[in-house]
């Protein structure tokens, strides 16, 4: 049977076995009751809670396991205790099918990523209104500081470009004075 892209998270439930649905039903209802204002969508071709266009927490089923992600620094060390059971590599937590879901635990999770994510995205938006404030700022300071364009003559040219040593500059200033000297015996 060729697998089908999932575009729903029932899609995707229905394409696992009867035992890992029941499972991965179970850990969706723990994440949803945590975090009733994520939507829920498919990213990455696994199950995703989003705020706004972002993902904020994945589930997936697997043979063996049942994953969760993502498993930042933040997360593990804030949840280090209760996470000693569970393997954890990769921005990845497994917990095993064959225990009983700890729907406590992902749950909270899934609000401690809620909340890291909602943070990001106020800092995001505050930026954003920085940025577009500062724009008038910069135009007033350009315009007072529109005195005549400074000018780089050949001799000024090497050290701009980071040719500081004497005989750099030295060469330039010599073409210079030869290229002068050319342009007068023409002009006489």
């Amino acid at each position: 049977m060729p697998k089908v892209k999932a575009s729903t998270i029932d899609d995707y439930l229905s394409g696992k076995p009867e035992s890992v649905q029941a499972v991965l039903q179970e850990v969706r209802r723990a994440i949803g009751r945590a975090i009733p204002a994520a939507a829920e969508s498919i990213s990455y071709q696994i199950p995703a809670y989003r705020l706004g266009t972002t993902p904020v927490v994945f589930f997936a089923g697997w043979t063996e396991h049942y994953s969760l992600y993502p498993a930042r620094a933040t997360l593990v060390a804030a949840f280090a205790k209760e996470l000693e059971p569970y393997s954890i590599s990769k921005g990845t937590i497994r917990f095993p099918l064959t225990e009983k879901v700890p729907a406590r635990l992902i749950a909270r999770l899934a609000k401690f990523l809620f909340q890291e994510a909602s943070a990001a995205a106020e800092l995001k938006r505050a930026r954003t209104a920085a940025k577009k404030a500062a724009p008038k700022k910069a135009a007033s300071k350009k315009a007072a500081s529109n005195k005549a364009p400074r000018k780089i003559t050949r001799k000024a040219a090497p050290a701009a470009h980071g040719k500081t040593s004497a005989r750099a500059l030295a060469k330039p200033t010599a073409k210079l004075r030869s290229s002068a000297k050319a342009r007068r015996v023409r002009a006489s």
